[in-house]
């Protein structure tokens, strides 16, 4: 169940040759503490470790940041793969053999693509060894090396040269017996009256990486002076494996560090991500040279909630940066940019000021909102009226934008200053000249809010506790489950334990017994975490003695739920306008009455 395409026998078989402890010990240095392990949790950077695995039940739960379930699920939040991806990737750990394709995966694209990522990966290693064992790479090497790049750095990167004869990666290939043809269509060839030439002549080649670590594409960077009647770079072709709007540069190697620290840096290219990574700043990714798109956003809200944007500079760069900031913000991100003196790109900072300077710059970055208030005032001269009243007319359309009201406030007062205006005037004109279109979104968020203010009811912890202490019985017995079942019909309040508990009765329907680790690899992975919590929160109970302590359970849950359910319609029977729906609802409140027995 919820794992549709990923047999349950698979399922079975990892989980019984993927002990937690081992699979962790590869991220996680992890220390005995009584019958479980301890370490510093790798999902948020932490000095005291928080981070608890226990062999026994399979699992294992940060105290510090929350995080918690089963091996498959460590894996899959972890690496930012999918959880039948995660499936895969331990049974090859496992050496489970398996012919399963999921075409959506990109872990699994092996199967589909596999000649392709072969081609490319010798390709990969034909231009790291032209650079580091031939005359003409030796220039390219010196090039890198003045610019302050290491052998360590470009071996790790796998920077590479592309001869300057058009034929050579053409012959190579041929004599190891890669066809041609799909090389041309991964645009490391072009072809003209059918000749195959090299695509890439006289350029340093960065291999491009997808998160699992394939070599999708590359890009190649002009060296020698006067040779960019192509552009200073030149990129492998839009293909099935490779698009830029979905890559981001160093994704693969970042996503350990970007969960550790609880943040990742963005840049506008990999050169300057290779100069930070030597830094130390691992967490760094680049976009492939395009804008951000939401594609990309997703994709590293999947690792972190923080993003520090590091772009260049110049004009462009500042540009680049307050157009991703509404793309961010749309995905729940915290963000904040770097600005970075002096029209230097981040690349040519660090070289010159060193990594201290740089982390400096970090520390002190701009929050979202005042970056896009400082980017619009750059673009006026304030000692001229009209470009105070332009300026103005800016900021009220930004602060329409955003939902804070405090902000806003915040945001006007500041106009208000640097306009030398009195603060309550633009606040008067602000709040009269709002367009009706803006007063109706607003009517529209006030109504969603008031709705999730509504739908998050104040929470009786007595209730709350029985609910949770019913799970935790009913994964220990099944006669518990058949009882709460019988009693409650499997209903419980909140609607994710009230799905745990269908999950539970749902196993028992073919198990006698509870095996924990194959219930949490069969059941829907977004309950996983919910169910560790409870697990772990539940973990000193003592078993138990009799069944009085199941009715005084249910008795608190069937309360709760009478009430819940008689509050809410009540509320629909004020609001009903037609004496029909009165007497409907009226109806549903005796039917419930006599459901409690009250």
């Amino acid at each position: 169940m919820g794992k549709g395409r990923i047999p349950q026998e698979l399922f079975d078989e990892v989980v019984e040759k993927s002990d937690i402890v081992d699979v962790i010990s590869d991220y996680v240095q992890l220390s005995k503490a009584g019958k479980n392990y301890k370490g510093l949790c790798p999902f948020h950077g932490e000095n005291t470790p928080s981070f608890v695995v226990s062999p026994d039940k399979g699992i294992y739960k940060c105290f510090g940041c929350g995080e918690g379930g089963n091996v498959v699920s460590f894996v899959s939040s972890l690496e930012a793969i999918s959880y039948p991806q995660a499936i895969l990737k331990l049974a090859k750990r496992a050496g489970i053999e398996t012919n399963i394709v999921l075409p959506s995966d990109e872990s699994i694209q092996d199967a589909k693509f596999k000649n392709e990522f072969d081609i490319l990966e010798f390709a990969k290693g034909f231009y790291h060894y032209y650079l580091n064992h031939t005359k003409e790479g030796k220039v390219a090497l010196d090039y890198l090396h003045n610019r302050g790049m290491s052998d360590e750095t470009i071996a790790k990167f796998g920077i590479g040269l592309a001869p300057s004869y058009s034929d050579a990666l053409v012959k190579t290939l041929a004599n190891n017996r890669y066809s041609l043809d799909v090389a041309m269509k991964l645009g490391l060839l072009n072809e003209h009256n059918g000749q195959y030439y090299d695509r890439f002549k006289s350029r340093i080649m960065f291999p491009i990486f997808d998160k699992i670590g394939h070599v999708v594409g590359f890009s190649g960077r002009v060296f020698l002076e006067g040779d960019t009647h192509l552009g200073k770079y030149v990129n492998s072709p839009e293909s099935p494996i490779f698009q830029k709007g979905k890559l981001i540069y160093h994704l693969n190697d970042a996503k350990l560090a970007i969960r550790r620290h609880n943040r990742v840096l963005l840049f506008e290219g990999f050169l300057d991500v290779i100069s930070a990574v030597e830094a130390g700043f691992v967490e760094s990714v680049a976009t492939m040279g395009t804008a951000l798109t939401e594609d990309h956003s997703r994709e590293l809200r999947r690792l972190t909630d923080q993003i520090i944007l590091c772009f260049d500079g110049d004009k462009a760069g500042l540009a680049a940066a307050n157009k991703a900031i509404p793309i961010l913000m749309a995905q729940n991100f915290s963000v904040s940019v770097v600005e970075i003196p002096n029209k230097m790109d981040p690349d040519e900072f660090i070289k010159t000021h060193g990594k201290e300077a740089f982390s400096k710059l970090i520390d002190q970055a701009i929050p979202a909102v005042d970056y896009q208030y400082r980017y619009i005032k750059r673009q006026f001269n304030l000692e001229f009226v009209s470009h105070r009243e332009q300026f103005k007319r800016q900021i009220y359309h930004f602060a329409y934008t955003l939902q804070s009201h405090t902000l806003q406030e915040l945001i006007l007062k500041k106009l208000a200053y640097d306009i030398s205006i009195g603060e309550q005037s633009i606040l008067q004109e602000f709040n009269s000249s709002k367009s009706q279109v803006y007063k109706n979104a607003n009517i529209n968020n006030n109504k969603n809010e008031n709705l999730q203010i509504h739908s998050r009811q104040v929470r009786d912890t007595k209730y709350e506790r029985s609910e949770k202490m019913l799970i935790h019985y009913m994964l220990k017995e099944r006669r518990v489950a058949l009882q709460v079942e019988k009693e409650l019909n499997g209903y419980l309040n909140d609607p994710t334990r009230r799905n745990i508990v269908l999950y539970i009765l749902d196993y028992y329907t073919t198990h006698e017994t509870m095996n924990l680790q194959y219930f949490l690899n069969w059941i829907d992975e977004a309950l996983v975490k919910p169910i560790t919590d409870i697990i772990f929160e539940c973990e000193s109970l003592p078993p138990l003695g009799s069944d009085e302590v199941i009715y005084d359970l249910i008795s608190v849950v069937k309360e709760y739920v009478y009430r819940a359910q008689m509050e809410q319609l009540k509320k629909q029977i004020s609001e009903a306008t037609l004496d029909h729906e009165k007497l409907e609802l009226l109806g549903k409140v005796n039917q419930l009455k006599q459901q409690f027995g009250k």
